[in-house]
């Protein structure tokens, strides 16, 4: 016969088993939930794309004595890479080479 517990009062010995299987299905559900959020706010995965698109300026090596200064930009719209030499170090940027996104030279 089936009962909520023994003549002296005890509670039955199934009661702790029942808890502890309920909280690990609330346990589980809030795992669930809160983990299928955070792959919907997850940041892009890093790559020079973004981080050019982040920056959103042309990068710039410094200039040093008898070296030539490098330009690399990205056009967003193009979906271009533009990689500019200045040879003398006067400011112009004399040569251009430019990269789809691909990785091709055009």
């Amino acid at each position: 016969r089936f009962s909520l517990g023994d003549r002296t009062g005890n509670p039955p010995s199934w009661r702790p088993i029942v808890m502890f299987v309920l909280v690990g299905v609330a346990g589980f559900a809030l795992g669930q939930r809160f983990s299928s959020e955070s792959v919907v706010n997850r940041a892009a995965p890093v790559s020079m794309l973004n981080v050019m698109r982040e920056i959103g300026r042309p990068l710039t090596t410094e200039p040093a004595a008898n070296q030539p200064r490098y330009r690399l930009s990205f056009d967003r719209q193009q979906q271009l890479w533009t990689v500019d030499a200045d040879r003398d170090n006067d400011g112009i940027y004399e040569s251009s080479q430019r990269f789809t996104s691909a990785g091709d030279i055009r």
